[in-house]
């Protein structure tokens, strides 16, 4: 049971910087292996599982970054028809300051 938990704590771990990277993800994946000494058929389960979660992963990414892209075009295509150019500069200006700062926030708070 006890390592049921250790192994599903540290496949949520994953889903950081060592799948964005596959050569990460893979040693990632090859510590967990061997830290919890999985035998050659559950390591081969792991090993499939975390290869398919990435990839349904990475779709779902793709797919939210193209839906995103086209609200945001949206809402730029209704704000023009209000502002003019000069404001609808000004205003992408301070929505790009505050990403950066909620971004940057966030990850602060991850941190601690």
């Amino acid at each position: 049971m006890i390592m049921k938990a250790i192994l599903f704590a540290a496949l949520i771990a994953i889903g950081g910087a060592a799948l964005a990277n596959p050569e990460g993800q893979e040693d990632f994946v090859s510590h967990v292996i061997a830290k919890l000494e999985l035998d050659e058929k559950r390591a081969g389960d792991v090993r499939t599982i975390l290869k398919e979660g990435k990839t349904q992963r990475d779709a779902l990414k793709k797919e939210a970054r193209t839906k995103m892209m086209a609200h945001r075009k949206a809402l730029e295509e209704q704000l023009s028809e209000l502002l003019s150019n000069e404001e609808l500069r000004e205003l992408q200006k301070m929505m790009r300051k505050h990403h950066h700062k909620k971004h940057r926030r966030d990850y602060e708070q991850e941190r601690t």
